[in-house]
């Protein structure tokens, strides 16, 4: 998806915001602390949904499947969000970005000898 983004459509709607002052950073104090809290909220989502798992009595395997999966598909979100533009703004190189990496996610969650290295199961 990385590269989907990088190939995606000029906006044409970048010309009417009001340039960047060159003297100011990139990365703001508002980009950094809305980073830090969407990595936050996500790792305690995903620590949240392991230990629910193993308190329902699923074996650590299995929480680590889910929760393997769940990071995965949470990124493929996040790749339509930072896009920043609709979702019916068609960037092809996005969607079959993301339909490879469902597939090669399937194929790892379901393939006996994928799960062993990336130690999956169910």
């Amino acid at each position: 998806p990385a590269f989907a983004l990088a190939s995606d459509s000029k906006d044409t709607d970048l010309i009417k915001d009001k340039p960047r002052d060159p003297k100011t950073s990139i990365l703001t104090k508002n980009r950094i602390i809305f980073v830090l809290g969407v990595g936050l909220a996500l790792s305690t989502l995903f620590i949240f949904l392991f230990s629910l798992i193993l308190s329902l009595g699923g074996s650590e395997t299995f929480a680590r499947t889910i929760v393997f999966n769940a990071l995965i598909f949470t990124h493929m979100g996040i790749a339509f969000i930072v896009r920043g533009k609709s979702m019916f703004k068609y960037n092809p190189f996005l969607v079959w970005g993301v339909l490879v990496i469902i597939i090669l996610q399937v194929v790892i969650t379901f393939t006996p000898a994928l799960q062993n290295i990336f130690h999956l199961g169910f």
